[in-house]
């Protein structure tokens, strides 16, 4: 592919050899919690793909399960498909198609996608690689064996949901189950899931894929404590809340790669590790958060993938001229981790700048006038990208806002069916914008991670609460732990607690 080509088609050309060196993330797109975790299903035990589930399955479901003569008739399937597992329907979606929500992994057969049967994205491949960036490759395949094992029906899972996955995996599908697929594979992960991955992690501060694996962990023990659907709806939230920052967090370091490369294009000198991990790996935590609680998330999504969109330009175009001058970024060399090399994404991400810096003058020569101005010359005729109305900037706006966000029902009785969410839209905020606000049982697991992360019989305080959402990228102000809807929320649940011993602080309460 030639540069003349990339500078006419930006944004639909990726270099041949860097499509997955930069920071990169399965292509996202509208889903819902219950999408991801019917994926999840679908890539740790069922072995099919998002596009080969056809929502029309559901409704002769009844009639096929009552085929087996010992798991009752007709009747009682329609009853438990209808009144049990349906889920209401989402405003705007079809109203000839059905649902059911994720309780068991044989659903995923024939539900949990959105729409009709296509070309459909696999969000199973984006908690691969939020696992890969969170644990690297070997510990990451043990977390991802444990939990396909936990989701997995057992001996201990509650009666109606063994009597559930019987009657789902009675019907005959066109595609022959591969139960525990993760038990056929010697490694999930490859090379290019680890990326950026912090192998020399220097401090216990978190990213949102770190954090994601570590209360994941505390997640998965709860599995005995809980009925199938009390624990399918924390997993549902954890993988909302970790998947969807996980995503925004790679637009942040994707932004702040360009912007380096726009320093040392300028002359300024090559940053060390410890400044590129405290830019890109903890600045999420304070100087740059991703969302704000109690304030309209909206706005900020818009402009962190925004900045994906001018750095994914920007660093794909270097990658053209340094093909151009002849001093191409060597081939196969991922930028944020390579198991392979056993370099950290600290020194990956370090080189490249050095081979910038090497060449900085031949670049300039190639392609004369600044790079940043440049980029912006090449997005501004694509208004679609620009106002989210076409291609990756609106499918990457409506999977950050309907993953995280509260799901809108279009029965109006069912409408606090969501629990899990983390952002609320207009009508439901009753405010013109779409606040950051937890609802009740995403703070049920924010609580309970808290203080799993404190360590068994050691208290967590609001302060270790306010920390534990900024390893999310997630800013609490502090009127909200004080006054604000969110500590008033917590209140209602019995979450927190004046200190006993009267020192001014509250504690959380540990809800299991």
């Amino acid at each position: 592919m030639s540069l003349e080509k990339f500078l006419k088609e930006p944004t639909e050309t990726v270099h041949k050899t860097y499509s997955a060196s930069i920071f990169s993330i399965e292509a996202p797109e509208d889903t819902t919690s219950e999408v991801l975790l019917g994926s999840t299903y679908r890539k740790l035990i069922l072995g099919n793909r998002d596009a080969s589930v056809d929502l029309r399955d559901i409704d002769h479901l009844s009639k096929d399960i009552s085929g087996d003569p010992n798991l009752g008739g007709e009747e009682l399937w329609e009853m438990l498909l209808l009144q049990g597992l349906e889920s209401p329907r989402r405003a705007k979606q079809s109203a000839r198609l059905r649902q059911l929500m994720p309780f068991v992994p044989g659903v995923g057969w024939f539900a949990c996608v959105l729409g009709e049967k296509r070309s459909r994205w696999f969000p199973g491949n984006l908690l691969l690689q939020a696992v890969g960036a969170g644990l690297g490759k070997d510990e990451g395949d043990k977390l991802l064996r444990t939990l396909g094992q936990a989701l997995d029906l057992d001996e201990n899972d509650d009666v109606f949901a063994r009597f559930i996955a019987r009657g789902l995996n009675a019907p005959s599908h066109p595609a022959s189950p591969t139960p525990q697929l993760y038990l056929n594979s010697s490694s999930i992960l490859d090379d290019e899931d680890s990326c950026a991955f912090r192998e020399k992690q220097r401090s216990m501060r978190c990213t949102p894929a770190e954090r994601f694996c570590r209360d994941m962990e505390a997640v998965i023990l709860l599995k005995k404590k809980l009925t199938r659907r009390q624990w399918t709806v924390l997993v549902e939230a954890l993988l909302r809340l970790g998947l969807g920052m996980h995503v925004l967090w790679i637009c942040h370091v994707n932004d702040t790669c360009w912007q380096y490369a726009l320093k040392v294009m300028d002359g300024d000198p090559v940053p060390s590790e410890a400044q590129i991990e405290e830019d890109l790996w903890l600045a999420h935590r304070g100087a740059r958060p991703l969302l704000e609680i109690g304030r309209d998330a909206v706005s900020l999504l818009k402009q962190i993938i925004l900045r994906q969109l001018y750095a994914r330009i920007g660093v794909n175009l270097i990658f053209f001229l340094l093909d151009e001058i002849s001093c191409p970024w060597p081939q196969g060399e991922i930028i944020g981790y390579s198991s392979t090399s056993n370099q950290s994404a600290y020194f990956t991400i370090q080189a490249f700048l050095k081979h910038v810096a090497d060449h900085r003058d031949a670049i300039a020569g190639a392609l004369p006038g600044w790079l940043n101005a440049k980029c912006s010359d090449l997005l501004d005729s694509r208004t679609g990208l620009l106002n989210f109305t076409s291609g990756f900037t609106r499918n990457m706006l409506y999977f950050a806002q309907f993953s995280l966000g509260r799901i809108t029902t279009f029965e109006p009785m069912k409408s606090s069916y969501d629990q899990s969410y983390l952002l609320l839209n207009k009508q439901q905020a009753r405010r013109s914008s779409s606040p950051a606000q937890p609802g009740p049982a995403m703070l049920i697991l924010l609580v309970y991670a808290c203080c799993k992360a404190q360590g068994d019989g050691i208290p967590a305080s609001l302060e270790d609460f306010r920390s534990h959402l900024n390893d999310y990228g997630l800013s609490v102000l502090a009127g909200e732990l004080t006054t604000g809807k969110m500590v008033r929320d917590l209140e209602s649940l019995g979450l927190v607690v004046d200190s006993p011993d009267a020192a001014g602080g509250r504690l959380l309460v540990n809800p299991f």
